[in-house]
């Protein structure tokens, strides 16, 4: 069985019972989930409000894992509600058989869109990447390194790891209220195998991947271990949520959809993977053409995100819908509806 939080399937159960999730006017009454689908679009296709889709996995759980979806899936409506019935085949495993490779549930989101950012850039501490090993040199000396290179890093301490990366250290990510520094973004270089042992305090790296040119002073530390979630419930935090939109991933002035931002909550705030949070217009107020006071404008639900990435105080979350202009500094708050 595939692995799923356990944070979140808490939610999941102690959560405050709903009211059934209304379904979208004329959507199919049987659809076979295929090859390039993803939860989001199947969940905003069948539900006016896509984040009640927990409700769904409530109604199927007679299934072992009904908070996934696998190609193949059979999803009908019956009696206004969403049945799953599970279209792949069954795996029995047994030490005479050869193993077959269990197959995959389709991810919840757009993997051409966050797959850079699953387990990269890195949001650190003030002074993380200041005290982490950094690069010396290259094997031809010159100011440069790219693929296939070898480059020297002096202050290596975990030498029983074999992949590392190289980090430059980014911006600061700052709360745009208290100006408090949230953290510091670390920007994905390239990864490398380590190949020589430690002489004289530089050990030798091999590149094998990269996504810019390596300078000395570089940054580097050991390669995340863990398996970067992408099968996950979307669902509307279970408590109330105010924050903003402090950065963008492409540093553009104006967003729109399957862009990556950056918010200012995090772990530390109950932000989880899969929740969705609606994108509202920053606080817009108007002179009174009659009374010449300044009136603050209702506010206007712009879009919707998901989360997908989360820090202790930042995370990073997908555009899923722009209905208008989205910017920098626009409010996130719960989903209505």
């Amino acid at each position: 069985m595939h692995k799923f939080p356990k944070i979140l399937w808490a939610f999941f159960l102690i959560g405050s019972v709903q009211a059934a999730p209304q379904l979208n006017p004329r959507v199919p009454d049987v659809y076979v989930v295929q090859e390039g689908d993803t939860l989001w679009n199947i969940a905003h296709r069948y539900l006016k409000a896509p984040w009640q889709w927990p409700e769904v996995v409530k109604a199927n759980a007679e299934l072992e894992d009904p908070q996934f979806l696998y190609a193949g899936d059979v999803i009908a409506v019956r009696h206004a509600t969403l049945k799953i019935k599970r279209g792949r085949p069954v795996v029995k495993l047994s030490p005479r058989v050869r193993t077959v490779p269990l197959p995959r549930p389709i991810p919840t989101l757009p993997m051409d869109a966050i797959a850079p950012f699953l387990s990269r850039p890195l949001v650190v501490g003030k002074g993380e990447l200041r005290r982490a090993a950094y690069v010396v040199a290259n094997s031809d000396r010159r100011l440069l390194s790219g693929l296939g290179d070898k480059i020297y890093v002096r202050g290596l301490e975990s030498l029983d790891r074999r992949l590392f990366s190289v980090f430059r250290p980014g911006k600061a990510l700052r709360d745009p209220d208290s100006r408090a520094v949230l953290g510091y973004e670390a920007v994905h270089v390239a990864d490398g195998q380590l190949v020589g042992q430690k002489e004289d305090g530089v050990a030798t790296l091999h590149i094998l991947r990269m996504r810019d040119v390596i300078h000395p002073g570089d940054r580097v530390l050991p390669a995340e271990k863990e398996e970067a979630i992408t099968a996950f419930v979307p669902h509307a935090p279970p408590m109330p949520v105010e924050g903003r939109i402090i950065s963008v991933a492409d540093n553009t002035s104006r967003i729109g959809l399957y862009q990556v931002v950056v918010i200012n909550l995090g772990r530390d705030d109950g932000i989880m993977i899969g929740d969705v949070l609606a994108i509202y217009q920053r606080d817009i107020k108007v002179r009174d053409p009659l009374h010449r006071k300044k009136v603050q404008l209702p506010r206007e639900r712009s879009g919707l995100l998901m989360v997908f990435r989360t820090f202790d105080r930042v995370s990073y979350g997908l555009v899923l819908q722009a209905v208008r202009d989205i910017h920098p500094l626009d409010k996130v708050g719960n989903p209505e509806g």
